[in-house]
């Protein structure tokens, strides 16, 4: 009967109580006292809100007037949930891609055109839905959702998103941090609520399957408690841990109370820019948090840790930016456009989904440069082709297509990002050509650019 509203009411109960109690956690009692509270809360709304609407001889003679209700009653709930996340402030970030925004923001969808360019030669978006996934953390897990998206639309699997700018799932506010007078990690005050909000917004527009956990902001300090009880609590402390396996249970029954896997995935250490080639007090943070999670997934049911970390970063710290050829973190902790596809594409088979156990890998689209339609070549040429993507690519030949038949220039020469061959027009007809670029799959396949037709003239 209170099934539902106790659903609704338990959790937000439990996290916020979570939050300000004085020590970041609460013991076995407190939580049933606060999971009694929840279902009072829900016998309540049962018989004066829920009941009495369902039962309405005016509202079931007036369709528009419950939906009109519904739509009320779930804006005042999600205003509610967020009234106090407007009452801290905010710092932007400089993260290309994420430019412009602030701690506490929510991850921008990825562009049409995003999506396009990782989709390559594939089918593009289905209109079913077979499977859905949740992502939630922080930065880098936004940066992940372009390649998540792009693998898992074409075959049904829809991602949804309740990722925070610069706020971990469970971090909450970060112990402070001064830089030129100023606590650069004051935005975090607002990030538990934040998460909350977005989190409880997502599941509620549908249940997932599975739940994506991509959070590094937990290796940091914490603060918890509130007022006179406030204090930090340092990484790697018994009470760091203890705070924080606190909050990822309570966190993590939210999640799979509504039937959802988690998968907690482990977080790799920032990359090695060159300052240094040995292991950082940095990256021992990162170690000390995947271990965390190890542990905590071990022991729960419902939750499964995966390796991320040993794949971005195979021979551990400190990491490299390219891997397979790859640009995975070009700017240290965010995965670049690639490096998301790159990522996903591993990822995804790996999330018990049985659509995905063997993802579609399509060959990237190709654009050829350095000549114009209608240009009229002679002599020697360069030929270049731009690549949406690298991974799949044996080789990339150039094709001039004319009266006479098709001539082969390549195989193209892989340099900077980009695929680049000579075309030496001397002995071939003068007349019109019809110039592409053609990549092959090392598994097979292949992707061919629009052509663009030239005029070579080799007369005298």
């Amino acid at each position: 009967m209170i099934s539902y509203s106790l659903y609704l009411w338990h959790w937000p109960v439990l996290i916020i109580a979570t939050e300000r109690s004085p020590g970041g956690m609460l013991s076995v009692w407190q939580a049933l006292s606060w999971e009694l509270l929840s279902v009072v809360f829900a016998v309540i709304t049962y018989w004066l809100v829920e009941n009495p609407i369902r039962h309405s001889s005016y509202f079931i003679a007036r369709r528009w007037a419950s939906l009109a209700l519904g739509g009320f009653l779930i804006a005042s709930t999600f205003t509610v949930a967020t009234v106090e996340l407007h009452s801290h402030t905010s710092a932007p970030l400089a993260t290309p891609g994420l430019a412009n925004l602030n701690t506490g923001h929510g991850c921008p969808s990825p562009t049409q055109k995003d999506l396009r360019s990782l989709e390559g030669t594939g089918p593009g978006k289905s209109d079913r839905v077979v499977a859905r996934i949740l992502v939630v953390g922080d930065s880098t897990a936004c940066t992940m959702l372009p390649g998540l998206e792009a693998v898992g639309a074409p075959i049904g699997v829809r991602v949804e998103d309740a990722s925070v700018i610069g706020c971990g799932v469970v971090s909450g506010e970060i112990g402070p941090s001064f830089v030129d007078g100023r606590d650069v990690n004051a935005s975090t005050r607002g990030c538990q609520q934040r998460a909350i909000a977005t989190e409880f917004h997502a599941l509620h527009a549908g249940r997932p399957n599975v739940v994506v956990w991509s959070s590094s902001w937990e290796r940091s300090a914490l603060v918890v408690g509130s007022g006179i009880h406030q204090t930090v609590v340092a990484p790697g402390s018994q009470r760091w841990y203890a705070v924080l396996l606190s909050r990822i249970r309570a966190r993590v029954r939210m999640f799979t109370s509504t039937g959802a896997t988690v998968d907690m995935l482990t977080q790799p250490p920032f990359t090695d820019t060159g300052s240094t080639s040995s292991v950082t007090a940095r990256d021992l943070d990162f170690v000390r948090l995947n271990s965390l999670l190890d542990h905590f997934a071990s022991r729960t049911p419902h939750v499964r840790l995966i390796n991320l970390s040993a794949r971005v970063c195979p021979d551990g710290p400190p990491c490299p930016i390219v891997v397979d050829n790859v640009w995975v973190r070009p700017d240290e902790a965010h995965y670049s456009l690639q490096g998301s596809l790159w990522a996903a594409r591993w990822l995804m088979p790996r999330l018990g989904i049985s659509h995905l156990a063997k993802p579609l890998a399509p060959l990237p689209l190709i654009t050829l440069l350095a000549v114009k339609n209608g240009e009229t070549l002679r002599g020697t040429h360069p030929l270049i082709a731009l690549t949406s993507f690298g991974m799949g690519v044996a080789k990339i030949d150039f094709q001039a297509k004319g009266r006479t038949g098709a001539i082969v220039i390549g195989p193209a020469i892989a340099r900077d990002g980009l695929w680049v061959a000579t075309w030496n027009t001397a002995g071939v007809p003068t007349g019109t050509y019809v110039l592409r670029a053609i990549a092959y799959g090392s598994a097979g396949g292949r992707s061919v650019s629009k052509g663009i037709t030239v005029r070579l003239n080799n007369a005298g």
